[in-house]
């Protein structure tokens, strides 16, 4: 897709383009302020010396049974050289290996492309330039596929996934996703720290489909007209912790509350210690003052109902100083006593579902399809909201909250899938032991996090 002196496949070579499409784009974004980044496939389909053995499905378009890796990764390597020489500052190497190397550990992988020298000649190159965790060495920033990393990442990411079911165009694929499900990604992957990138097949002509892609990202991008400030430029929730109603930004000492779903009492609990100057809905126009009350546990917010926008309703909180977060954890299931339907040895304890963190989980044992955890809260306690997280596997398919009272259980909340962060809120309940009941799931049940709340 550019001017290659190394091979005659290329697009201004061997097309009626005959253009260089990434030297236009270029000139592009540095007359715009943009910083450029190129994806670059670590396999080949077409050169003759990229092994078929080696690519997804042992697929090649120009098969050659005498091919050699070794000079296929110096001609890559002249490659990336000429990237990164003739296009001006480039911000990041994207690698993708697009499936190959099937069965091949990363160590294995690293040492066929030359991992190492590849690294090494970027850095020696443009020592600015980032490179993504596919190079099998670990990398700059991580770049998880069509997932939200569970729990709070310390090392950056870029989340990436696409807008339907396809990288590449295809006609038959409808199920894009909805302008709710990208707008509210975008603020989970914010609240964590990451970055969101979203790829759309574009068709042959190099246009979005029409008119169903177009009407998703309109709306994102209308969204965004309005609450880009909580998103652009914050950082991850400070409190590293799940809420029942959405997720949380900040930037300076203002914290962005990103409302998904009405809470059951019309407030929102943010657990700190600070006065606030004034808290406001970011989409409204006039700034008028929302009521916050303080309390023992931290402030709460009252919001309008039903919520103002049904993608993500912003509330702004400015701070009077730094965030002074309360100490007082509101889970009230940390640190209780549980028992589990099973366990599998060595894959997670079952602690590990009620410890506040969402990248460790407890895993039910291989053959399970269907699990249980009953959480002892040691006295009777009244609770109205529970937070689930079956990431990052997100394996459940149907299951049962249930309370225990008068020696029965009782049904209070069912549903299918989890996902990253799921909030039930429902009337309070006066009760000591709560259950999880996974009534299905695709593959061994996992729970990662099993939180109560008043």
């Amino acid at each position: 897709m550019y001017d290659t002196k190394l091979s005659d496949y290329s697009v201004v070579k061997a097309t009626p383009f005959a253009r260089d499409p990434l030297k236009e784009l270029a000139a592009a974004c540095h007359e715009a302020g943009i910083m450029l980044c190129f994806y670059y496939s670590l396999p080949d389909w077409h050169s003759s010396d990229f092994p078929a053995a080696l690519s997804q499905g042992k697929f090649h378009g120009n098969p050659n049974p005498n091919a050699d890796v070794e000079k296929y990764v110096d001609y890559m390597k002249g490659q990336i050289r000429e990237i990164l020489t003739n296009y001006g500052p480039i911000g990041a190497l994207w690698f993708d290996n697009g499936g190959a190397f099937e069965g091949l550990d990363n160590t294995e992988r690293a040492k066929i492309m030359h991992s190492q020298e590849i690294v090494d000649l970027v850095h020696q190159l443009q020592p600015g330039c980032m490179i993504d965790n596919r190079l099998w060495l670990g990398g700059d920033y991580d770049t998880p596929e069509q997932h939200i990393p569970a729990g709070y990442p310390t090392k950056p990411f870029e989340a990436c996934m696409s807008l339907n079911r396809h990288w590449g165009y295809n006609k038959n694929d409808h199920d894009w996703k909805s302008p709710k499900t990208v707008v509210q990604n975008l603020a989970i992957i914010a609240s964590k720290g990451g970055n969101y990138l979203i790829g759309v097949g574009a068709m042959a002509d190099g246009t979005f489909p029409s008119p169903e892609a177009e009407a998703v990202l309109n709306a994102v991008g209308k969204w965004l007209k309005v609450n880009g400030e909580s998103i652009y430029g914050t950082t991850a929730n400070p409190f590293k912790s799940l809420t029942s109603w959405g997720a949380i930004t900040q930037k300076g000492n203002n914290l962005y509350l990103h409302v998904f779903t009405q809470p059951e009492n019309g407030q929102l609990l943010v657990p700190i210690h600070n006065g606030v100057k004034r808290a406001y809905l970011l989409a409204d126009p006039t700034r008028a003052a929302l009521k916050v009350a303080s309390s023992d546990r931290g402030v709460k917010v009252t919001v309008p109902s039903p919520l103002r926008d049904p993608l993500d309703t912003v509330v702004v909180l400015e701070l009077d100083g730094e965030l002074k977060a309360s100490a007082v954890s509101l889970n009230l299931a940390e640190k209780k006593p549980l028992e589990v339907s099973s366990i599998w040895p060595g894959k997670g304890g079952k602690s590990q579902s009620v410890d506040g963190r969402e990248e460790t989980f407890w895993t039910a044992e291989a053959s399970a399809r269907t699990a249980s955890i009953t959480v002892d809260l040691q006295k009777e306690c009244k609770v109205s909201t529970v937070i689930l997280s079956d990431a990052p596997y997100a394996r459940t398919e149907a299951f049962d909250l249930e309370v225990k009272i008068n020696g029965l259980w009782e049904k209070i909340a069912e549903g299918k899938t989890i996902g990253s962060a799921l909030g039930l809120t429902f009337p309070p309940v006066k009760a000591q032991l709560f259950r999880l009941n996974i009534r299905q799931a695709k593959d061994t049940p996992t729970l990662s996090e099993f939180q109560l709340f008043e």
